[in-house]
This record gives C-alpha cells, structure tokens and sequence, in this order.
C-alpha cells in the first residue's frame, strides 16, 4: 500500500529555503571562493588589509573643522576655507 503525502507533511517554503541553498546562494558561494583565490586583498591578514586599503587616504584639510562645522549648519564654507 503507498502511503500519500498529506499537505500538512510538506516542508513549508521557510523550511525549504533553511535547509537548501537557492541557486543564487550556491552560485554566491562559488564567486566568494573564486574571489578568495585570486584576489590578494582578501588572502591578507586584517592588519595588513587594512593598511593597504588605507595607505592612499590624503591628510584631512588643515580647517576640517570649520568644513564640518559648516556642513552640520547646512552651509557652504567661505570661499577662503574650501
């Protein structure tokens, strides 16, 4: 005798998308090893990932102050302090 898979008996979609990657999950997963191989940045050690990417920040301006103040007033800053 076959037993009959009542509607209560299936997973619902929640339960299916918990337990089974999606094709875009799985095809997500493939493109972040991918990345990890070949992109250097992320085979570095935070410290030194960190460094790099922040290695070419330029010095604030020396009145970045005034330039904050202004923008927390919702003012442009004289010409002479931009």
């Amino acid at each position: 005798m076959k037993t009959l898979l009542v509607q209560n008996d299936a997973p619902s979609d929640s339960e299916r998308t918990a337990t089974a990657p999606t094709r875009r999950h799985a095809g997500q997963e493939g493109r972040q090893r991918f990345e990890k191989r070949f992109n250097p940045m992320l085979s570095m050690l935070k410290e030194a990932f960190v460094e790099a990417v922040t290695a070419e920040i330029p010095p604030q301006p020396a009145d970045v102050a005034h330039i904050v103040e202004a923008n927390l007033r919702g003012v442009v800053p004289d010409a002479a302090h931009a």
